[in-house]
């Protein structure tokens, strides 16, 4: 079976358990990456720009597309589950593009 295609929101650029992003770099992104049922394809961070900072600094492929959205990852017919790693205040925000789409979700 091929693996589970993801869309991650909230990556941030540094590693560690402090600061916005953090705990998607500490928690989510290694069990994503060493799972072979899940492929990071896409991300999305405020802008475009801070995805394409956070491919790099997480050395994720080159095929990963950055997002600035959460309506345009949502969008992204080769997405089939968004991971939304922020705060809580902003889940239903972030998650609720996703599940228009009818998209697979995780929010923690």
């Amino acid at each position: 079976m091929a693996p589970i295609r993801v869309g991650l929101m909230g990556l941030s650029t540094t590693d560690g358990f402090s600061g916005p992003g953090s705990w998607a770099a500490s928690t989510h992104l290694p069990a994503l990456i060493q799972s072979p049922e899940y492929k990071i394809v896409a991300l999305a961070n405020s802008t475009v720009k801070s995805a394409q900072r956070s491919i790099a600094a997480h050395r994720l492929p080159p095929s990963t597309k950055a997002y600035g959205s959460a309506t345009d990852i949502a969008n992204d017919t080769n997405v089939d589950l968004i991971v939304v790693s922020l705060h809580v205040q902003k889940h239903f925000k972030l998650a609720n593009p996703a599940l228009l789409q009818r998209k697979k979700g995780f929010i923690e």
